[in-house]
């Protein structure tokens, strides 16, 4: 937060009303209490368990840009408030007052730092620095100097702040003494937040930050990504043996299974969990084949074929229905995955279990991108094709011969699907409505504030070309 900002808001809290500065006062102390999370349990934990949620939030450091609203719309209530006052004694008096109060304790901060702050963490850092110097002495002299460092960082930011909200007292008291008129206060208010703002800023981010540069790719592949690339001519995917759950340098070079990140799909994980994923699990071959596994990766020297992987999509000749999701999970264990599809039956809405599976039947994927997934099918007979991707139905719709059509969930995660005798052209699209429709509303608003923003504009100078009219007609 920068100072004159900090400093408008004060002016705001003195110069507004008693009411309108309490709600401001409150909401600012509120906020920022918040943004403390375990400094000050009291509070956030009672509301991390009960507030509708609150648990949500990645981090509770989120609550300072509330704060930072509160600050620069205070601050702006404060600068209008005092430019709208009258230029009298009670004005001036206010605004000494303001600057004795924030500017006062800018100073006792800077002249007595080492005894407001100790400089240190929770943490034993002498403890650390130890570790890391592998010597006491060292590690001692080094925090010394750390600690002095702070301080003098703190005392650095002290003076500088006391001298920027001396100016931006001094332009409000020579505008209070009618010295400086209306809008050259405005001026050199909006130059000092600028400055003050800017430097700052470029504290984290610098020239270095705005530069395109070519980063030399530091990942190179492996003997054995090289050999799964040569004999991978289909985009199978690719099985970390060991880790591969938390694993990701092999998704730069193949189609992987596994890889790592915070928020996962549970229904995934739980695949992985009990089918090829948990360290020492023996994997479940029919589980790999049908989410179209070609590869093992055993360290990086060595893979192993993984043999008759089901592709892209097949048809499949009978359908297994199971009473609930468990059941679909425990019957992974022995099904044959390339002949049968398990579906839970609160999600089989067709109710015909068995097809006519003949040897020209075959579905094969024509594209694929993130969002869209296109297949051709060719089959003589009505079938039900199982596609190896994973179910999600808030987002991804089907459409066949470009009619939307139902999809169900079937072995536990992926697509299942019936297509109806002949040629189809069969589409995967991801299209969330919550997306799409946020989307278009922000095209209309983002046009409304246009027209208003114009609108405005256009009306303070129509306002301004009458005024002079009639002072002319006068």
């Amino acid at each position: 937060f920068v100072c004159v900002i900090c400093f408008f808001f004060i002016l705001a809290l003195v110069f507004l009303p008693r009411n309108e500065s309490i709600w401001l006062a409150v909401s600012l102390v509120f906020f920022l209490m918040l943004s403390w999370g375990k400094n000050f349990e009291t509070l956030n934990y009672f509301l991390f368990d009960h507030f509708p949620f609150y648990n949500k939030f990645r981090t509770v450091s989120m609550n300072l840009g509330i704060v930072n609203l509160v600050l620069v719309f205070g601050a702006a209530l404060g600068i209008q408030k005092i430019i709208d006052s009258p230029k009298n004694e009670d004005t001036t008096k206010k605004l000494n007052y303001s600057f004795l109060g924030i500017g006062g304790l800018v100073l006792l901060f800077w002249l007595m730092s080492s005894s407001f702050f100790s400089f240190t963490k929770e943490a034993d850092e002498l403890a650390q620095f130890t570790s890391m110097f592998r010597n006491e002495t060292v590690a001692s002299e080094f925090y010394s100097h750390l600690i002095s460092d702070r301080n003098d960082l703190f005392s650095s930011d002290a003076i500088r702040s006391l001298i920027f909200i001396s100016l931006a007292f001094a332009a409000l008291l020579l505008y209070t003494k009618n010295i400086l008129n209306t809008t050259v206060v405005v001026l050199s208010l909006l130059f000092l937040v600028s400055v003050d703002v800017i430097s700052i800023d470029k504290k984290y981010l610098t020239k270095d930050n705005f530069k395109r540069e070519v980063k030399h790719k530091k990942t190179k592949p492996s003997k054995v990504d090289l050999d799964i690339l040569a004999s991978n001519k289909e985009g199978r995917r690719v099985f970390v043996a060991g880790n591969g759950m938390n694993e990701s340098q092999t998704a730069y070079f193949h189609q992987s299974m596994g890889g790592y990140h915070p928020a996962k799909l549970r229904r995934y994980q739980d695949i992985a969990d009990h089918h090829f994923g948990a360290p020492g699990l023996q994997p479940t071959i029919n589980v790999l084949r049908m989410l179209n596994a070609g590869f093992v990766k055993q360290g990086s020297d060595n893979f192993v074929n993984i043999p008759n992987p089901l592709g892209h999509a097949w048809f499949v000749e009978k359908i297994n229905i199971q009473p609930n999701p468990d059941s679909v999970m425990n019957k992974l264990y022995s099904f044959d995955s390339e002949k049968t599809a398990i579906i839970n039956k609160q999600d089989y809405k067709i109710g015909k279990t068995k097809y006519d599976l003949t040897s020209n039947a075959q579905i094969n994927q024509t594209m694929f991108t993130p969002n869209k997934i296109v297949y051709k099918s060719n089959n003589s007979n009505d079938g039900y094709a199982v596609f190896s991707e994973v179910h999600y139905k808030k987002g991804w719709n089907a459409y066949i011969d470009d009619k939307p059509v139902n999809y169900e969930r079937v072995n536990y995660i992926l697509r299942g699907l019936n297509i109806h005798s002949g040629e189809h052209e069969v589409i995967f699209k991801f299209e969330p409505q919550a997306y799409i429709i946020g989307s278009k509303l922000n095209y209309v608003f983002t046009l409304l504030t246009l027209i208003y923003s114009f609108g405005a504009i256009g009306f303070v100078f129509y306002k301004r070309t009458q005024q002079k009219e009639d002072k002319t007609d006068q």
